[in-house]
């Protein structure tokens, strides 16, 4: 499960101890990659979700406190359906002060 971290330059962290997951429900989720919005001070999270309905690409948009944006379990973007999506996403990547953990 993918969790984010932000701190400020200071080191002090911005969102609560040890990051905040991108959604509650249990279903398992892979391949994070982060950007962050700098006017809104908004990061946004999207990763390869497993659901009951099959692999969906979703994503979660985290306010500067980490408060999740997009509900409890953050929002469908696309299914990938039977053929895995192409695309490359890192597991581990920083954008100024955002980490992903998996």
């Amino acid at each position: 499960m993918p969790w984010v971290e932000k701190d400020a330059s200071d080191g002090s962290e911005q969102y609560p101890h040890n990051g905040v997951s991108a959604a509650t429900n249990g279903n398992p989720r892979t391949e994070p990659s982060i950007a962050y919005d700098a006017i809104p001070r908004h990061a946004m999270l999207v990763y390869h979700e497993l659901t009951f309905r099959g692999e969906w690409v979703c994503g979660q948009r985290f306010a500067p406190t980490g408060l999740r944006l997009w509900g409890s379990d953050g929002g469908a973007i696309s299914p990938i359906g039977s053929s895995p999506l192409s695309l490359y996403f890192s597991p581990e990547i920083t954008y100024s002060s955002l980490r992903v953990r998996a």
